[in-house]
């Protein structure tokens, strides 16, 4: 079972599945309040965690037949003096993996 973002179970995570490294299944990817949570088979025994200073409030990855060029990519918002402002975020897979 993999947890939500928030404790609040009506709470929706964004989340993405892509093949980023070598292997015969995707890894699932998701973020949470704090960061992006990789689970590299499935299950939270084998997990790469990665903090954000923002909230992530959707993640993808970049479609890319390189697996070396791929990158995770997240949006973050933030609502201040009446104005909203997204932010795309991006890290190459490789600096990760």
């Amino acid at each position: 079972q993999i947890s939500g973002c928030n404790d609040s179970a009506l709470e929706l995570c964004s989340v993405a599945l892509a093949d980023i490294i070598d292997g015969d299944a995707g890894e699932l990817i998701v973020a949470r309040h704090n960061g992006i949570m990789i689970y590299k088979d499935g299950t939270s025994n084998n997990t790469i965690f990665i903090p954000t200073e923002t909230e992530p409030q959707a993640v993808s990855v970049s479609i890319n037949n390189d697996k070396n060029m791929r990158k995770l990519i997240w949006a973050s918002s933030k609502f201040e003096n009446n104005k909203n402002t997204v932010t795309i975020h991006t890290i190459p897979v490789s600096s990760i993996m």
